[in-house]
């Protein structure tokens, strides 16, 4: 039975946080800053780079800050680092989620060549650090989503046996185990383990490994830095309605879903999973209700991609008949936004 399946790829962002930075910069300054002064962590990296220039902790640290805003600028940095420290652990962490996150946004073949680029650098780190957790757990994670895009490039969904014998997906587990075991706190590397564990059809471990990624999300949330590595709320959801649902267990999924809802109303897979449940019920007119009111709180341009997405992938499935309905979304929202801009 087709069920949709979201699994937006995790954040590419941070290594570690700056240790004893605060301290740093208080020796360095003097008595012109103080803490009260930085709303978060970002700014004080970002002006500690103009008083302390040459310093490779700080340009590590602001080179992670702009992993996702501006990795080229991030590169920059990192690589004066790199050339300052060569086996400055940090630096070559954030030097490869910097290339893979130029990767993603490139469709060329260049695309190719920087994330093998960012792996060497992952790879690196893990090695020059093997009894860490950052770096394997972000190596494991992109070496599975890579293969899973790959995949789905070439042939459509992966068959199961396709999957488990995949040494790149061995070698991933591999990695992402390694850093669960150095006891990793970040969601992240939880988030990867699980949606493994899924496709591998281990559902009872997925969910287990979800929920923990919801942990994880809370320490992050608690420490108030490196928020860049939380995983979205509406993903957890969605993932652990998605893993009760291969279980069998409709009813758990349908709550979970809606408890979704109820937090991130906007979130269409959320309302697309729980009408394909209605509608494979045979409560054909609640899945209908359903799917009005998930298109109805689609109002952001990201959601234009995200509809026409949920069109393909409900092209050969019980809601099929709601591909042209979804479009047409998809083209209204496109000319709001046309017109707003």
């Amino acid at each position: 039975m087709f069920f949709l399946r979201w699994v937006p790829w995790p954040p590419r962002d941070s290594s570690n946080s700056c240790i004893c930075l605060w301290l740093f910069l208080k020796f360095c300054l003097g008595g012109h800053l103080r803490n009260a002064d930085w709303v978060n962590e970002q700014m004080l990296f970002k002006v500690a780079v103009d008083v302390v220039p040459t310093n490779v902790k700080v340009l590590s640290n602001e080179a992670k800050n702009l992993l996702n805003s501006d990795p080229n600028k991030a590169l920059e940095y990192l690589q004066f680092t790199i050339g300052m420290l060569p086996k400055h652990i940090e630096s070559h962490t954030n030097a490869g989620l910097a290339y893979v996150t130029l990767a993603s946004r490139i469709d060329r073949d260049d695309g190719e060549e920087l994330f093998l680029h960012g792996i060497r650098h992952l790879y690196k780190s893990a090695m020059l650090a093997p009894n860490t957790f950052q770096s394997h757990g972000f190596l494991g994670g992109e070496m599975y989503s890579q293969w899973m895009r790959k995949a789905r490039q070439q042939n459509g969904e992966p068959t199961l046996r396709e999957f488990l014998g995949s040494t790149t997906i061995a070698y991933a587990i591999k990695f992402l185990d390694h850093a669960i075991d150095h006891k990793s706190i970040y969601p992240t590397h939880f988030y990867s383990r699980g949606n493994i564990a899924y496709e591998s059809g281990d559902f009872d471990a997925a969910i287990s490994y979800f929920r923990t990624t919801e942990v994880a999300n809370g320490i992050i949330r608690d420490r108030k830095v490196d928020p860049e590595l939380l995983v979205e709320s509406s993903a957890i959801y969605n993932v652990l309605g998605v893993c009760y649902k291969a279980k069998g267990e409709l009813n758990k999924a349908l709550e979970i879903f809606r408890k979704g809802i109820a937090l991130h109303a906007e979130e269409i897979y959320l309302h697309i999973n729980v009408a394909l449940i209605e509608q494979q019920l045979g409560n054909n007119d609640k899945a209908d209700a359903q799917l009005q009111v998930g298109l109805s709180t689609v109002t952001r341009r990201d959601d234009i991609r995200k509809l026409r997405e949920i069109a393909k992938m409900l092209q050969n499935s019980i809601l099929s008949g709601a591909v042209d309905q979804i479009l047409d979304r998809a083209a209204t929202l496109e000319r709001q936004h046309l017109v707003s801009s």
